[in-house]
């Protein structure tokens, strides 16, 4: 194991089945909350600044490698207070801080995202969700202590589903953390990576803008491990499909590179990097469109809009190609949905109803 991407509890767990090695990073090691990696001081974006010497221009990274940086011009540092910000600085967080805060639309915005969203979904034999579903190196799922009690698999994703509603509705700080942590911890399914926001900020090699990831990453092109994650949440395939299937993001796909958003013989697809123009050097592509008929489904790739003068002269429209998969092997009707479970449900309880009424059981109101 990893001992500075691992919690305490995990830590604990592990030398108590027995296993005795570890692979340590040089640096800081010490308790962040139960929920956070022991490697926090060494792994926080953030916490960089203090590891600046300004006279020869570099950074020491956690691993004790020392890079030159690529300007040295921070004006508003102090080396001998890093993190302390000038009045100025916290004039301007402290002003954002009310705008955020205080404003309406955002505030409507939210409440729509918590009142219309959740951090996985179900339906129609299918299973979204945004990041990963932390695994360990074998396959199983990994367990976090959250706050005193140990979940893995859908149980994680419930109860950070509960604590992100807690932190907008109270604001405790044991929630606020958590969604903190939900933004940019390794052991988090919307994240599930260690960012280098600071080193591809201010760091030219881009060997250390390597960001190491949960194994589903890499597990997930496994059909096995996709039926294990897709068991864990109840997934249940449609009467007339072959398969589930997993659709998540995250991970932008990077076309240029062979990857293919289609993987584990058609049971995840992996979708990210869109319409972003930011994204397309990156993914090659300018995002995709998943379209599910009741003959199949298809996955539209698109091409970049370049511009409208283009597209007025030489009549250049976005093109886009199509992959098709998961062929029905008939027509798919509204009784092979979710909705047509929960509608032969209705139609039993009204049968239940009628025959109440006729033996008696239930009498007629005048």
């Amino acid at each position: 194991m990893r001992i500075e991407l691992s919690t305490w509890p995990a830590v604990e767990d592990y030398f108590q089945r027995g296993n005795d090695l570890v692979v340590m990073a040089i640096g800081s090691t010490e308790e962040h909350g139960r929920h956070n990696p022991l490697g926090t001081d060494t792994l926080a974006p953030n916490l960089l600044l203090d590891k600046i010497d300004h006279d020869s221009g570099t950074v020491t990274l956690a691993d004790g490698s020392v890079w030159p940086l690529t300007t040295n011009d921070f004006p508003t540092v102090d080396p001998a207070d890093p993190y302390t910000h000038t009045p100025q600085e916290q004039h301007i967080i402290d002003k954002l801080v009310s705008e955020f805060v205080t404003a309406d639309h955002l505030h409507r915005h939210i409440d729509f995202l918590y009142s219309h969203g959740s951090m996985y979904k179900v339906t129609n034999g299918n299973l979204l969700f945004h990041g990963c579903v932390p695994l360990n190196e074998d396959g199983t799922f990994s367990s976090m202590n959250c706050l005193g009690t140990w979940h893995a698999g859908r149980d994680y994703f419930d109860f950070c589903d509960h604590i992100a509603r807690r932190a907008w509705r109270t604001g405790d700080r044991n929630a606020l953390d958590w969604m903190w942590y939900l933004w940019i911890g390794f052991n988090s399914p919307a994240s599930g990576r260690l960012v280098r926001t600071f080193e591809r900020a201010y760091i030219a090699d881009k060997s250390t803008w390597i960001e190491p990831m949960d194994p589903y990453y890499t597990l997930t092109t496994s059909p096995s491990v996709c039926d294990d994650i897709m068991h864990e949440f109840g997934v249940v395939p449609m009467a007339c499909s072959p398969t589930g299937h997993i659709i998540n993001g995250h991970t932008p796909v990077k076309t240029t590179k062979g990857e293919q958003p289609i993987r584990a013989d058609g049971k995840l697809l992996v979708i990210d990097g869109g319409f972003c123009r930011a994204y397309h050097p990156k993914t090659g592509i300018a995002g995709y469109t998943l379209i599910s008929s009741s003959r199949g489904c298809r996955l539209k790739s698109h091409q970049a809009f370049t511009t409208v003068a283009e597209a007025l002269t030489r009549n250049v429209d976005i093109e886009s190609e199509t992959n098709r998969f998961d062929q029905a092997d008939r027509r798919r009707m509204v009784s092979d949905t979710d909705s047509g479970a929960k509608i032969r449900s209705q139609i039993q309880d009204l049968r239940q109803l009628l025959d109440a009424y006729r033996n008696g059981a239930i009498e007629e109101r005048a």
